[in-house]
């Protein structure tokens, strides 16, 4: 297991789609942090990457850098907009000033305003939490890199329905720890 996510790592960065960084103006993107969607993640890992997240949140607040919230309904319609699934769980910081993007399909760029909100934003630099590790955020996170965008997984930011799964995500992925994540978010503020 270990040598394969070593070849996909190698063959992301041989590829162009995974290294370091560019200069730009970073975003946060949370992702599909919803009640209804809760219930079939890993509950061992919940608290610990609820905190990161707010941790990320506050540490982008920090900066005077943005936030933006995502949400996902099926093309059935499920979880409905008006029920309580469909609100982001109350420990998440989020605040409703925030930009939101409700999006139907895995990738949050697909068919979505996400791309004109981050140019309306002026941003130019994708960061990642929430979930799924395994779905959306991953899927996400390759919508990022085919749009040309540097983005990035935050560790232990991240919930999937597997807690393996979810450090193979962050390893296949390279994921920042909140500290790397500072220090390029100060990197591009210089």
């Amino acid at each position: 297991m270990r040598l394969a996510m070593s070849l996909v790592c190698a063959v992301l960065v041989l590829a162009g789609l995974a290294g370091p960084a560019a200069a730009g103006r970073p975003v946060l993107l949370v992702i599909d942090v919803q009640n209804a969607y809760l219930p079939f993640m890993d509950a061992t890992g919940i608290a610990n990457a609820f905190e990161q997240i707010n941790n990320a949140i506050e540490l982008f607040r920090s900066r005077e850098l943005p936030v933006v919230r995502i949400y996902h309904i099926s093309p059935e319609g499920w979880p409905p907009l008006e029920g309580g699934g469909f609100r982001f769980a109350h420990d998440v910081a989020i605040s409703e000033e925030d930009p939101m993007i409700v999006k139907n399909h895995p990738d949050a760029f697909k068919k979505t305003e996400l791309t004109e909100t981050l140019e309306g934003l002026d941003c130019d630099a994708v960061y990642l939490c929430g979930l799924s590790a395994t779905g959306c955020v991953l899927a996400t996170y390759f919508g990022g890199l085919a749009r040309d965008l540097p983005t990035h997984m935050i560790k232990e930011a991240l919930i999937s329905p597997e807690s393996r799964l979810t450090d193979a995500v962050e390893e296949i992925t390279r994921a920042l720890d909140i500290d790397a994540v500072a220090r390029r978010l100060d990197d591009a503020a210089h």
